[in-house]
């Protein structure tokens, strides 16, 4: 069964795919950063669709090209901390929609009952094994995650308040935030801990 993960973090969406492919390993997921990179390239036959929301029209709203290009795909938008505006849009779109906390233990249901109907086996109801600090960071929101992310590759509060078309300030209460729910003290942790859930 091959899908298509749409989603601007890579490491969000390997998280995801990694975690269900464990599981279930007649899953084959391709990752693309913007919905455009999939419609301009020649692409397999994908049975499903996963699109993680962004409240960017120019991102969310080409859901509705990729519909209409594989009409018989089934389509799954992922919404993470937030209410979005572009969600009146695209929502007939999408045979599915996945909110925050739930995202994991939705995908897990859907595809496990997927595979034991096609291939006629019963497959084990079991939680996926996503590590503590992985599933933390599926539920930041986008501004977060990419925070964290420039954290990593060890820039300061203003490039990334520059990056983030934020105040520095913004990026500071970013920080704190970030260091109190991965429960750390140091930059240096939150480095590590990228550095754990992306596997570099």
């Amino acid at each position: 069964m091959q899908v298509a993960f749409i989603s601007e973090c890579s490491t969000f969406s390997k998280i995801i795919s990694n975690g269900l492919t464990e599981k279930y390993p007649l899953l084959s997921f391709v990752h693309y950063t913007h919905p455009d990179v999939l419609l301009e390239t020649k692409q397999p036959n994908f049975s499903h669709f996963i699109l993680k929301l962004t409240d960017r029209e120019s991102f969310d709203l080409k859901i509705r090209k990729i519909k209409k290009n594989n009409p018989h795909s089934i389509c799954i938008g992922l919404i993470i901390n937030r209410e979005f505006k572009t969600m009146q849009s695209v929502v007939s779109s999408f045979d599915y929609i996945f909110n925050d906390a739930e995202i994991e233990e939705k995908l897990n249901i859907y595809f496990q009952q997927q595979l034991a109907s096609k291939t006629d086996l019963k497959v084990e109801s079991v939680k996926l094994n996503i590590e503590k600090n992985k599933k933390k960071y599926i539920q930041l929101n986008s501004k977060l995650s990419l925070c964290l992310v420039l954290i990593s590759e060890n820039k300061t509060a203003k490039e990334i308040a520059e990056i983030l078309s934020k105040s520095q300030r913004t990026v500071e209460k970013y920080t704190t935030f970030l260091r109190e729910y991965f429960n750390v003290e140091r930059k240096v942790d939150l480095i590590r801990i990228v550095k754990e859930i992306s596997g570099n």
